[in-house]
């Protein structure tokens, strides 16, 4: 099974209503970080999950932005009220006392919950391990030895090959994992997970770009079935203006790549979306753009777990 991990921001929500609605629905099981205050958007996208029957993963002590310090088992009950989900805890060196007291709670009550750990744990956590539905792993941060201990074992990678800038992706193909391949024999684990095209470092925003790079993954049919990405870049030239003109270079660059490659390459809802923005010319501005980009990842990927089950 695919763990997509996201942080519940505007377009990463509207990718997993899309996905949710779609072919492989059944192929993935979010996990999400909440991270605004307002919670329209996540409530909307909880429905539509539900609805179409998955149930999320949702971190109840977000580790970043508004929703830092939020009473867990408070913000639990409060979405509980209306959603079904899986409540998971984040647990790091820093806060595992704390963790430990709310644990001692949902156990006592025979709550079902998951770990998600962010780095190597210290003390020793087995009797918390055995009693989770899912441990959940950032396998950058933890070490195999500490992975290797616990049952129910989910693996995310860090995989984006992030750049500071955009004119640095230029036009390359290269390696994003082989997490998708590797999670059962390396690690024993019960499913896999990436942060998708971002990384697990949380950035709240972003502005115009001198250069427009969209991001596609793809599973590499032709050789070992780890997963690839392709940067499409346009030039850099006129600081931030000409944004249409930019998305426009680096959008055909994408189109006659999968034109290229389309054994390899899902065509899926978010490559559909950029295939008729091709053919009406239309900017529908980055976000949106990165919206497809993820619709497209995670449907690749579930895709890949369903069909390898």
């Amino acid at each position: 099974m695919y763990f997509p991990y996201l942080r519940g921001k505007q377009y990463e929500l509207e990718a997993l209503r899309t996905v949710s609605q779609g072919d492989y629905s059944h192929g993935f099981i979010p996990i999400i970080e909440p991270v605004r205050d307002k919670s329209d958007q996540l409530f909307d996208t909880l429905e539509v999950l539900n609805d179409n029957d998955i149930e999320p993963i949702i971190i109840i002590n977000p580790q970043v932005d508004e929703l830092v310090g939020v009473d867990p088992l408070s913000y639990s009950s409060h979405l509980k009220k209306h959603f079904s989900f899986l409540k998971c805890i984040a647990v790091t060196d820093i806060n595992f006392n704390s963790v430990k007291q709310i644990l001692d709670i949902l156990i006592s009550n025979n709550k079902e919950y998951c770990l998600y750990f962010r780095e190597t744990i210290q003390d020793d956590i087995s009797f918390y391990l055995k009693n989770s539905t899912y441990n959940i792993f950032n396998i950058t941060k933890c070490s195999d030895v500490f992975i290797h201990n616990a049952p129910n074992v989910v693996v995310v990678q860090d995989a984006f090959p992030s750049e500071t800038k955009n004119e640095l992706y230029g036009d390359q193909v290269r390696k994003f994992s082989s997490i998708n391949i590797e999670y059962k024999t390396k690690y024993d684990a019960i499913g896999f997970g990436d942060y998708m095209i971002k990384t697990e470092k949380y950035k709240s925003g972003g502005g115009p770009a001198i250069a427009v790079t969209i991001h596609l993954t793809f599973v590499d049919h032709r050789g070992k079935y780890d997963v690839h990405i392709k940067h499409c870049t346009s030039n850099a030239e006129d600081g931030t203006s000409n944004q249409l003109k930019k998305f426009l270079e680096a959008l055909g660059k994408l189109i006659y790549f999968t034109s290229n490659n389309s054994d390899t390459i899902l065509d899926s809802q978010g490559l559909k979306k950029f295939k008729d923005l091709h053919q009406s010319n239309h900017y529908p501005g980055l976000g949106k753009s990165l919206c497809y980009s993820l619709i497209h990842h995670i449907e690749t990927l579930s895709e890949f777990s369903l069909r390898n089950k």
